[in-house]
Formats: structure tokens, C-alpha cells, sequence
């Protein structure tokens, strides 16, 4: 993992998305091949990103996604987060 990637969820927190994106999309990409839940966090937050840049279509996809997930699995934070994003 690279700096950048390690850095994301400090970077992320202090709002500042745009530095934030590709380290989110590695963190997504690796959580999704790793087949763990923690993937809908990753997916949430870089729907938020994708909402804050106009990619509104990205968006929705994506928390469309996290929701679907976060629901079928019974996670309630998750889901509510997804429904908040939405």
C-alpha cells in the first residue's frame, strides 16, 4: 500500500476529498477483491467524493451498492450511513 493509501482516512476526515479519491478507490478496490464487509465503508466514502465532485450517477451506483449489501447482511450503521448518503 502506498502512502497516499495509508494517509486516506486522516486526509478524508479533515474534508478534503479530492486528495482523498485515489486512495479511497484503492482501499475499495482491495477491500471488494478481499470479499470483506469494510468494503461498503470504503464505498460509502467514495460515494460521498463522487457526490461533492457533480459524478452524481457514480454516486448513487455506489451507495445504491453499499445499501443492497449493508441490508442483505443486517448491518444497520452501514445501511443507515448508505440511506444517509443517499
Amino acid at each position: 500500500m502506498s502512502l497516499q493509501s495509508d494517509l486516506t482516512p486522516a486526509v478524508y476526515a479533515e474534508d478534503k476529498y479530492v486528495q482523498a479519491e485515489a486512495g479511497l478507490r484503492d482501499a475499495h478496490r482491495a477491500l471488494v477483491e478481499a470479499k470483506t464487509p469494510y468494503a461498503i465503508r470504503a464505498a460509502l466514502d467514495l460515494a460521498s467524493v463522487a457526490y461533492i465532485r457533480g459524478r452524481y450517477d457514480e454516486s448513487n451506483a455506489l451507495t445504491e451498492q453499499a445499501l443492497d449489501r449493508a441490508q442483505l447482511n443486517r448491518y444497520t450503521l452501514s445501511a443507515g450511513r448508505a440511506a444517509w448518503v443517499q
